[in-house]
């Protein structure tokens, strides 16, 4: 019996039903079969030479077929893939998820979508839309971004298939789901994906990723290692004055690998405390205070940092398998995959 997802219907269903809640003209083949809920994330389906039609053209997908992603990722493991304390217990860290050949084609794919001008600050409120399925540079932040949002547009196949990937392995992005404990409602597909471009001095100041989303954010890392840190909030209550500041000298390092790596916060991880890259151009940096060199490409790995080897073995320990530090710091790209909470754009 053949249980595998055919990812070019996925994709019409879902734009039919995008037109008709926007009010469009469009009318949904009624021979085409509408599916009722989120199909049980198995297999993909799809000739690897057809690209989706969008309003924006799209790279044409030449990696592996779309049907052999969703058996080659690992299962998330909640005591294994746990960061241990004193982070908090619900951010988890798979160094080797994306399996080597879908890393190579992915980033070529996404190196080649469509670009567009720069944003500028007066045009935020149309952001979702001119950003849509193209890299667009964020002027404040010296880097490019690209978004894909389902309420918009159905995510195209490569996308889609890691949107079923990423359910399959067990991440949820549910609102009342606790983390290890048994499912109580269907998987739910993240609805958001959000492409980020680092050269390699780049970085991102600590934010949360905000009310917006249900508590869960999942980011694969293509290119250069890098430093995640999660540091805790300073919430109104403790300083009125404050919209986002963390305590730093708390902070908790995690080690991302390039190849392919994932990392997965939700819950008090993801309300409760600021995620950031630091920034190793002097230049832009504003909490650098441990990256005294010259070279602007390199950063120094916390002595705590946790990580673990591509191999991902249960007993890999937190400090004798560090990389000599500092590590060379290289191009970089993130996808951070996401679930919206309003199901309208």
């Amino acid at each position: 019996m053949n249980d595998a997802i055919d990812f070019r219907k996925l994709w019409l269903d879902e734009k039919h039903r995008a037109r008709d809640k926007a009010g469009g003209k469009g009318t949904p083949d009624s021979s085409a079969p509408q599916s009722s809920s989120t199909p049980a994330p198995t297999a993909a389906s799809i000739s690897s030479t057809d690209p989706p039609e969008t309003r924006v053209r799209l790279p044409v997908w030449n990696g592996p077929n779309l049907d052999t992603l969703v058996p080659c990722v690992p299962v998330l493991n909640h005591h294994t893939h746990r960061v241990p304390p004193p982070a908090p217990d619900s951010i988890y860290y798979l160094p080797h998820f994306l399996p080597d050949s879908w890393s190579a084609p992915l980033l070529t794919w996404l190196q080649a979508l469509p670009s567009r001008p720069p944003l500028r600050a007066n045009h935020a409120t149309d952001t979702a839309r001119q950003v849509q399925g193209q890299w667009t540079t964020l002027t404040h932040a010296r880097r490019r971004v690209a978004l894909f949002d389902a309420r918009l547009e159905p995510l195209p196949p490569p996308l889609l298939a890691m949107a079923h990937a990423l359910v399959h392995a067990g991440i949820r992005f549910d609102a009342s789901h606790r983390s290890g404990t048994a499912p109580d409602t269907p998987p739910r597909l993240p609805n958001h994906v959000l492409i980020n471009e680092y050269q390699p001095a780049d970085g991102i100041l600590p934010h949360t990723d905000g009310p917006s989303y249900e508590p869960c954010t999942a980011t694969l890392s293509l290119g250069g290692d890098v430093v995640l840190r999660f540091a805790p909030r300073v919430h109104r209550k403790e300083d009125p004055r404050a919209r986002l500041t963390t305590r730093p000298t708390d902070a908790h390092a995690v080690y991302l690998s390039g190849r392919g790596s994932l990392v997965v916060f939700r819950d008090d991880a993801y309300r409760d405390y600021g995620h950031a890259i630091r920034y190793t151009d002097h230049r832009y940096a504003h909490d650098n205070d441990d990256n005294n060199n010259n070279n602007h490409d390199t950063e120094t790995v916390p002595t705590d940092c946790y990580y673990r080897a591509d191999h991902d073995t249960a007993s890999e320990s937190l400090v004798s398998a560090l990389p000599a530090s500092p590590i060379v710091r290289a191009y970089r790209v993130s996808l951070t995959f996401r679930f919206h909470k309003d199901g309208t754009a």
